[in-house]
C-alpha cells in the first residue's frame, strides 16, 4: 500500500496530534509522529485506500516509496515529510499558525525567549520552537539544556534530534551533529549555532551568545 504524509496545522499540539496517532493505532494502521518545520506531522507508512483526513491536516501527500533504493523507506518518507511541511509553509498555508504560540515568539526587543518550564521540558525531553525565524530545538540531556538551531549548515534542511544516540541528524545528506552543534559526521562546513541557556525561576531561557 503506499504512504501517506499529513502535515498538522502549527496550533495542533502534541497532545491532540497523539490522539490522532492513537486513533490510527486503533484501526491497526500504522504510523509515527515526527518533528517537522511548523509543527509537527503524521506519517502513515501503508494508507488504506479511502483514509480521511481530519480537519487538523493542512497538506498531504500520497507516496509511493521507490523499491531498490539505497535509502531505508523511513529514511525516505522522513524526508519528504520535511520538504512536504516547508512546501506548505513557503505556500503560507501554515504561517498563521507559526507565530500563534506567544512564549515561542522573540520580540524586537530582546535577544532572548521563554521556552517552557524545566519540569516540561524534562518531560519531553526536548521542545521545537522559533527564535524569530529560526527554527530551533532545546534538548534536556545529562542534567543540562543545549539550544541549537535546526538549520543545517549544509544546504539548510531541517535536522532531527534522535534520543536515542544522543545526536541530531539531517535527513537530507546523512550528516549528523553533537549536542554542542559540532559536525559528527556528513558534509556540513560548519557547526550547528548554538545558544545560550539559564533557568530562571523553573524556567529555561534561550538567549543569543555574545561575542566579545
Amino acid at each position: 500500500m503506499p504512504s501517506q504524509i499529513w502535515v498538522l496545522d502549527r496550533s495542533v499540539g502534541r497532545e491532540r496530534a497523539e490522539a490522532l496517532l492513537g486513533s490510527l493505532a486503533a484501526r491497526e494502521i500504522p504510523a509515527s509522529l515526527r518533528e517537522v518545520p511548523g509543527g509537527l506531522a503524521l506519517v502513515i507508512d501503508d494508507a488504506p485506500a479511502g483514509l480521511e483526513r481530519p480537519p487538523e491536516v493542512v497538506r498531504s501527500s500520497t507516496i509511493e516509496v521507490p523499491t531498490g533504493s539505497q535509502v531505508t523507506r523511513r529514511h525516505f518518507l522522513d524526508t519528504f515529510a520535511v520538504s512536504l511541511s516547508v512546501a506548505a509553509i513557503a505556500s503560507g498555508t501554515v504561517l498563521a499558525g507559526l507565530y500563534a504560540s506567544p512564549p515561542h515568539e522573540r520580540t524586537p526587543e530582546t535577544d532572548e525567549m521563554d521556552v517552557g518550564s524545566v519540569s516540561e521540558i524534562e518531560a519531553q525531553g526536548s521542545r521545537v520552537f522559533r527564535f524569530g525565524r529560526e527554527p530551533c530545538v532545546v534538548v534536556a540531556a545529562g542534567g543540562r539544556f543545549h539550544a541549537l538551531s535546526t538549520v543545517c549548515s549544509h544546504l539548510g534542511c531541517i535536522v532531527q534530534w534522535v534520543p536515542r544516540s544522543q545526536h541530531l541528524a539531517c535527513p537530507c545528506h546523512r550528516a549528523s551533529f553533537d549536542l554542542e552543534g559540532n559536525v559528527r559526521e556528513g558534509p556540513p562546513p560548519r557547526p550547528l549555532t548554538a545558544y545560550a541557556v539559564a533557568v530562571r525561576n523553573d524556567r529555561v531561557v534561550v538567549r543569543r551568545r555574545t561575542t566579545a
